[in-house]
C-alpha cells in the first residue's frame, strides 16, 4: 500500500452488494489491525443513493486525508427509515489506517485516494 495523501493515511474501502459479507471483512479488518471504522448507513439514503456523498467528502474523507479527524452527522435510521433526516454526530480520529464500509463506498471518482479498494 502507498499513502494517499501527504499526512500518510491510508484508507480502505469494502464495497459491493447486500449479503456479500461486507460489513464482515471490513469488521475483521478494522479489528486486526486497530484501524477505525466508517460505516457508509451512517450516510446513505436509500430515497437518493447519491446525494449523501458530498457530506461523506466534506465531513469524513477531505478531513482524514487532511491528517484531522472526522466529525460527522449520522443518518436518523430510528425516526425516517428511508429518508434523509439527520440525527446525533460522531468523531472518528485521525489514524494511520481507517476502513470504508458500505455499499458505493469506493466510487471510481476516489479510487486513487485508497490505498486499497475491494468491490
Amino acid at each position: 500500500m502507498k499513502p494517499t495523501s501527504d499526512k500518510g493515511i491510508r484508507i480502505i474501502g469494502v464495497d459491493g452488494p447486500q449479503g456479500s459479507g461486507k460489513s464482515t471483512l471490513a469488521a475483521r479488518i478494522s479489528a486486526l489491525i486497530g484501524a477505525p471504522l466508517v460505516q457508509i448507513d451512517d450516510f446513505v439514503s436509500w430515497v437518493d443513493l447519491v446525494g449523501w456523498w458530498p457530506r461523506f467528502e466534506a465531513q469524513v474523507l477531505n478531513p482524514l486525508l487532511s491528517g484531522n479527524d472526522a466529525h460527522f452527522q449520522v443518518r436518523d435510521w430510528e425516526n425516517d427509515e428511508f429518508g434523509t433526516s439527520l440525527n446525533g454526530w460522531k468523531t472518528v480520529h485521525w489514524a494511520p489506517v481507517v476502513v470504508l464500509e458500505g455499499l458505493t463506498c469506493t466510487p471510481a471518482a476516489i479510487a486513487d485516494r485508497l490505498a486499497y479498494r475491494n468491490n
